[in-house]
Parts: C-alpha cells; structure tokens; sequence
C-alpha cells in the first residue's frame, strides 16, 4: 500500500510538472478542478472579437485580426494573406486539421481552405464554408451575377435562382459524401440533395 501511495504522489508530481512546463496550471475553484492552458500572446487592440474561434479538440485557435485597412486571419500566432475583409469566422474541421474562411478583396469573395484560394464568386453566403462529418469535404453557397450556386471541394455546381436559408438553414451533409439544400427555381421550391 506504501509503494502505491509513492507511486501515486509521482505520477501526481510529473503530471503537475508536465502542466507547468506546457504553460498549464491546475487548481481547484468551488470543489471544482480548474485547469488553464494557455493557447497563443494576442494583440487585443487588432483583434475582432466575434472571430475568436477554437478548433474541435482544443489544440488550435483562430481569430480575424486588423493589419492597417485590411485584415488577416491568423491561426495558432501565424498571419495568413490580407483581405478587404473576412465574412464570417474562421471555421475548423471536425478532425481540428482543416480550416476554412471566406474573405473579399475588391468586389469579390473567395474562401480561403487550408490556406488555398478558390474561385471568386459576387458573395459567398453567410454560415458558410462547412466541412463534411469526416472533414474530407468543403462546401458552400456562394453568388454570381443573380444566379447561386454550392461549391463542394472547389468543383462547381448548378445555378440556381436562390439557395433558400429559410430559419436560418444551410448546407447540411446527411453522411461523409452526401449533402442537402433548399434551392429556388422560378416560383418552386425544391429540396437538392448531392452525392459525392
């Protein structure tokens, strides 16, 4: 029993030694165990607010900060490429390994996966990129002219007269490979689905 309570009190020793040594500390607050890590130094006075994001397991931040009269998003401390501007927050993969954002220069808007730009389009639309369930796949809405149209892993799709986002719906992957939407065309409403 003494040899367990020496072993116990050492892993507890190097557990405690490990956190400290990776920037954590561990205490206890209101009989609960409160541990803090801390993730990345961030220049608060460029940083937006609403654009904080934190990666699926914990291990990676992102965040749109101001460089100037542009803006970049920069992931775990690092820059990415200046826009005009960046449309919603940064969005990572449900594995943590992918992210993806959209972002405009000019007139026109991109998103931006993986650090790599796509197409341009008139608008990518709000909500959007999103990942498959097994982050193999991107997808989003996005404007040309009065046309809209879903964009999965860079490859165009349809055009239709509206990509409906009624109650605040979106692109939705039913499994890794297949996805749905509602779509306007003319006076109809109809439900897409598309197979990978």
């Amino acid at each position: 029993m003494k040899n367990k309570a020496i072993i116990l009190g050492l892993t507890l020793f190097l557990f405690g030694w490990v956190l400290a040594a990776c920037g954590e500390k561990s205490e206890q607050v209101g009989g609960r165990e409160v541990i803090e890590r801390e993730l990345d130094k961030i220049e608060f006075s460029s940083w937006i607010r609403d654009s904080f994001t934190v990666s699926p397991d914990n291990q990676h931040i992102a965040y749109v900060a101001r460089r100037g009269n542009k803006v970049v998003v920069m992931v775990d401390g690092k820059a990415g490429k200046e826009y005009d501007g960046i449309g919603t927050a940064p969005i990572f993969s449900p594995d943590s390994q992918r992210l993806a954002y959209g972002a405009g220069r000019g007139r026109k808007w991109i998103v931006v996966v993986d650090g790599r730009e796509g197409k341009e389009y008139d608008g990518i639309m709000e909500g959007d990129p999103v990942f498959s369930p097994d982050s193999e796949h991107v997808a989003y809405r996005a404007a040309r002219g009065n046309k809209r149209l879903v964009i999965v892993d860079g490859e165009e799709g349809k055009e239709y007269d509206d990509i409906v986002a009624i109650g605040g719906a979106k692109l939705a992957w039913d499994d890794d490979n297949k996805l749905h939407y509602l779509a306007k065309k003319g006076d109809t409403i109809i439900l897409v689905e598309e197979e990978l």
